[in-house]
């Protein structure tokens, strides 16, 4: 490791248009790295400071003035539940370091434990996609958990033939339907999503996020074009709606969501249609789907028909005090909890989804 040093990026928010020498640096360095995604970017890092008050902890490593890996990472801190760090929230399977190599990957992990323990932080949380020796050797305890679902869409077209006729037979029906796909743009548009959202995600028992996080990410991130949100439309009403977050050539499903009322319409399947056929002409050659809970094999196979393939998401946690929270009822859809949700009035869910997001993460 001669001549690598690691530190902490410098605090002050990120402008695009006249970013300091050190936000310039990380930037073009995740620009240039073929695994990274928006998720590792100082505009993402700036959106989930501010909406969710979490604190980065961004650790750049160095051989000479040149960056040779990052690791951005987020300091959680929630009243008698304790601090962690998370490397990332909000996104299963982006996290961890950023590396030219293991050495620097070392390095880089160390000083994140190194950083969680000046926090006080009860333990440390990467998840990722893909495993490596540096993880053991720094002492994280590594499992799967989540299952990711991605598209390779190097070959353009060619996803087509990978995509069930099941669904493009749906497709067909949701057209004759009546049922429109467009680009939205507006503040009214992301709105109009989100109320969808709101309805679909209390059906699932699933805590939502405030709308402040999309409004958020449509005043930040549509001037780079690295937020796009595509709309479902029925006889003059929104239906359904699929955000999507893009760095360069790849891109990440953040939700979809379709009205429960308008699920026979075959609404996902124009959604998923229309963003396949809007990825190959941006030239996106990697998607990902997102993560499904283990034993939701339904909505395994549904991203597969659409042409995935399913991975296992790694949790790598190092426990510093007590030990680490299990995230696996989170994920399950009939427990106690979530039916409890389910009964709520839907007007109570996005600000109690926002204090639980803010722990879960």
């Amino acid at each position: 490791m001669s001549g690598l040093t690691v530190d902490r990026l410098e605090a002050g928010v990120f402008d695009r248009d006249a970013p300091t020498p050190a936000q310039a640096d990380w930037q073009a360095y995740v620009s240039a790295h073929g695994s990274a995604n928006l998720y590792h970017t100082l505009q993402w890092r700036d959106l989930i400071a501010d909406v969710f008050g979490h604190a980065p902890v961004f650790l750049r490593a160095r051989r000479g003035e040149r960056i040779v890996g990052v690791l951005p990472a987020f300091r959680i801190r929630f009243p008698v539940l304790g601090t962690k760090v998370v490397s990332l929230p909000y996104e299963a399977g982006s996290g961890g370091p950023l590396a030219d190599d293991a050495d620097v990957e070392r390095a880089l992990l160390d000083a994140l434990v190194d950083a969680a323990r000046a926090e006080r932080a009860r333990h440390v949380e990467l998840r990722l996609l893909q495993d490596a020796p540096a993880l053991r050797g720094a002492g994280f305890d590594v499992a799967g958990s989540v299952f990711h679902s991605e598209v390779d869409l190097s070959d353009g077209e060619g996803v087509w033939k990978r995509v069930g006729r099941d669904q493009v037979g749906k497709m067909r029906k949701a057209a004759r339907a009546g049922v429109t796909v467009r680009a939205g743009t507006t503040a009214a548009d992301f709105d109009a999503y989100y109320q969808v959202y709101l309805t679909s995600f209390h059906a699932f028992g699933t805590p939502p996020y405030a709308a402040r996080y999309y409004r958020e990410a449509h005043r930040r991130l549509l001037p780079g074009r690295e937020v796009q949100l595509f709309l479902a439309e029925h006889e003059g009403r929104t239906v359904g709606g699929y955000l999507l977050f893009r760095l360069g050539s790849r891109a990440v499903n953040k939700i979809a969501a379709v009205l429960p009322s308008a699920m026979s319409l075959g609404v996902f399947p124009a959604l998923y249609g229309h963003v396949l056929d809007w990825c190959v002409a941006e030239g996106i050659d990697w998607l990902s789907y997102g993560t499904s809970a283990p034993d939701d094999q339904g909505l395994v196979g549904f991203k597969e028909r659409w042409g995935a393939s399913t991975h296992t998401v790694l949790r790598c946690t190092v426990a510093l005090e007590g030990t680490v929270t299990a995230l696996e009822d989170y994920y399950d859809p009939d427990t106690l909890p979530k039916r409890m949700w389910r009964r709520l009035p839907r007007a109570l869910t996005p600000p109690l989804g926002h204090l639980l997001n803010r722990w879960f993460a």
